[in-house]
């Protein structure tokens, strides 16, 4: 759940319909992403903040210990007591 969250529209992203890859995909027509180009740092940023705000979600809910989930070499983390985590790769 958490890694379906981070995502993002961008032109550099391309989906398709799950049962156009597999007729027998219990996904339907769900756009699955296939390719993936080259994403601004912004991009990134907003796709792993949306993950990291889903995982803080669970976290809270109490169905999660934490975190850590990554895009193109940056990372969030989500742990108990504390605020999400800003790192890059490097």
């Amino acid at each position: 759940m958490i890694a379906n969250a981070v995502n993002v529209d961008h032109p550099a992203i391309e989906r398709r319909p799950a049962c156009a890859l597999d007729p027998d995909s219990d996904l339907g027509d769900l756009p699955i992403t296939v390719a993936v180009g080259p994403l601004p740092d912004t991009v990134i940023a907003q796709a792993l903040d949306s993950g990291a705000a889903e995982a803080r979600r669970l976290r809270l809910c109490g169905l999660i210990e934490g975190a850590a989930i990554s895009l193109c070499g940056q990372w969030r983390i989500e742990t108990g007591g504390t605020a999400l985590a800003r790192m890059e790769a490097g």
